[in-house]
């Protein structure tokens, strides 16, 4: 049998067997074709997830907004601290963040009523409405902290105003605080920490600082008008400039403070601490002064019109070519002060201790000295026509030059013995 034969034989008998491998083999090339044209689709649970789109900075805004109007405290902390993320990232958002959060803070912490801030004490808050006391809340806290934050990490633009107006910040930590220009109108800050804080161009107007700490704070041309700022520690601060009238500074420290150019108008001082403060070309009208502590100062060229310094401390002080036209100087100590060419027409020295002060060229015109110390004085060329002597001492003072003309009444102390000036 030939090989055709055979292999017709063998096909024949094993037909059905190759038809399913044929089958088989088919389908597979069939689906290896497929796959070569279409990409490889894993199961859904394997398959990587989509990362979804940043959200925008609108978005952010929208859902900050939304967070820290929450009555819930957590939700406004995180509403807090996606504005502070947003001013982080974005500077020309930082104002519209810090307004925000101030408005928050005026809104969590008011302070509407001036004169109850004005009598307020962190120790006696209990006599206080619940609303208006400091409880230290977190988001006020937090806001605060953030707007603080970013105003000295981002500086200060020339139109940037922080408006804490009537706020409620008694006993708040603000040390360092740029606040330059914020608006603290009627704001209580009683006890508040803000040493070495830039206050300056700040308002302060009816501001409650009793007990505050403001040693080395910057509050050149600030407005002070109305505040409230007894046994405030204003230690060495900067207030050149400053506009104090109307305020009570009555047993304050100002142990070294700058108030050159100030302008301070019917404000107290009473009991004040003012050592070696300056006050160089400041403008005092008709303010209390009463039993204040000036020795060492320096009032030279000041305008102290009617002014009270009636027991006032002024012992070495620099009083020379100031004004002190019908001032209240009785019993006022002024050993050894400096009074070259200043004007004292008028003004009121009774019991006043004078002793070895320099008067020089200063004018007494009208004076009352009645009883007043005057061992050693320099009264060289002072004019003290019509002044009151009477019951002064005027022991070794030194009258050469002198334009005396006393009233017939006036009582030099018998055996005062003026000393010829070498």
């Amino acid at each position: 049998m030939s090989l055709v034969a055979l292999a017709c034989d063998w096909y024949a008998r094993n037909r059905e067997t190759l038809t399913a491998v044929d089958a088989l083999l088919g389908g597979g090339l069939l689906t290896w074709g497929a796959l070569r044209q279409q990409p490889l689709r894993l199961p859904r649970r394997n398959r990587p997830r989509r990362s979804d789109p940043a959200p925008t900075s609108t978005e952010m805004f929208s859902q900050a907004i939304e967070q820290i109007g929450s009555a819930k405290l957590a939700v406004c902390l995180g509403g807090i601290h996606t504005l502070d993320r947003i001013a982080r990232q974005s500077r020309p958002d930082h104002g519209a963040v810090t307004e925000i959060l101030a408005a928050l803070i005026r809104q969590r912490a008011p302070w509407p009523d001036p004169t109850a801030a004005a009598t307020a004490s962190i120790h006696d808050a209990a006599a206080a409405p619940s609303s208006y006391r400091w409880q230290r809340s977190a988001d006020v806290v937090a806001a605060l902290d953030v707007i603080i934050r970013r105003r000295a990490a981002d500086g200060i633009a020339a139109d940037a105003r922080l408006n804490l107006t009537r706020t409620n910040l008694a006993g708040a930590s603000l040390r360092q605080a740029p606040l330059h220009g914020a608006d603290l109108f009627a704001a209580n800050l009683t006890e508040a920490d803000l040493a070495a804080a830039d206050l300056s161009q700040a308002d302060l107007r009816r501001a409650c600082l009793r007990r505050a700490n403001l040693v080395g704070a910057n509050l050149s041309g600030a407005n002070l008008t109305g505040s409230n700022l007894t046994q405030a520690n204003v230690r060495a601060a900067d207030l050149t400039g400053a506009t104090i009238s109307w305020a009570d500074l009555s047993g304050a420290i100002l142990y070294a403070a700058n108030l050159s150019g100030a302008t301070i108008l019917e404000a107290r001082f009473s009991g004040a601490n003012l050592h070696r403060a300056d006050l160089r070309g400041a403008r005092l009208g008709d303010c209390d002064l009463n039993a204040a502590q000036l020795g060492g100062a320096d009032l030279s060229g000041a305008r102290l019109e009617r002014v009270s310094l009636r027991g006032a401390v002024l012992g070495r002080s620099n009083l020379s070519q100031t004004f002190l036209y019908g001032a209240d100087l009785t019993a006022a100590d002024l050993q050894a002060a400096n009074l070259r060419r200043a004007d004292l027409s008028w003004a009121d020295l009774s019991g006043a201790d004078l002793a070895w002060a320099d008067l020089s060229d200063a004018i007494l015109y009208g004076a009352k000295l009645i009883g007043a110390r005057l061992t050693g004085a320099d009264l060289r060329r002072a004019d003290i026509r019509t002044a009151d002597l009477t019951g002064a001492c005027i022991d070794d003072a030194v009258l050469r030059d002198a334009i005396v003309l006393t009233p017939a009444n006036s009582d030099v102390k018998p055996g005062a013995t003026p000393r010829a000036a070498e």
